[in-house]
């Protein structure tokens, strides 16, 4: 969906998500673009899919949300190697299993258990020595320490 050079707003990103049809996720780019080639997507797709950051993927949204901030310019490589956004998603999936209320000891070991990565631990040893009530307010905790609030 291509006009005069230019992607037409939405179009390119339902035909990303078609392209990915039978993608297991998670995933990374590398992974989008073998499936989208071997879906036969428009090489507007492919490129399209070869100019995201690299990153892990959960789903087809997160590869269109990702599409969407590369375009609008909002992609901004983080000290931690993580897009924006990202890195809260993994968080909360590394604090799986945890009972809330909890400390950011807590957090750290339960991180550590489910094998987060490097980047998710160091993301969350940054945050403040709170009670956090739950995996919104972590989040919310993370936002703030990104911001530097």
């Amino acid at each position: 969906m291509v006009r005069r050079g230019k992607t037409r707003r939405g179009g390119i990103t339902s035909e990303i998500e078609k392209s990915l049809k039978g993608m297991n996720f998670p995933a990374n780019k590398q992974d989008l673009v073998q499936q989208a080639k071997s879906n036969r997507a428009s090489r507007d797709v492919v490129k399209a899919i070869q100019n995201l950051p690299e990153d892990r993927f959960n789903s087809p949204t997160d590869v269109a949300k990702a599409w969407g901030e590369e375009r609008r310019g909002e992609y901004a490589e983080r000290s931690t190697g993580t897009r924006r956004g990202g890195i809260t998603s993994e968080i909360e999936k590394s604090l799986k299993g945890i009972n809330f209320p909890a400390n950011k000891q807590d957090l750290v070991q339960q991180a550590k258990k489910n094998n987060a990565s490097q980047n998710v631990v160091q993301a969350i040893e940054k945050l403040p020595e709170d009670k956090f009530k739950s995996p919104t307010d972590v989040a919310k905790a993370w936002g703030e320490e990104r911001r530097g609030m």
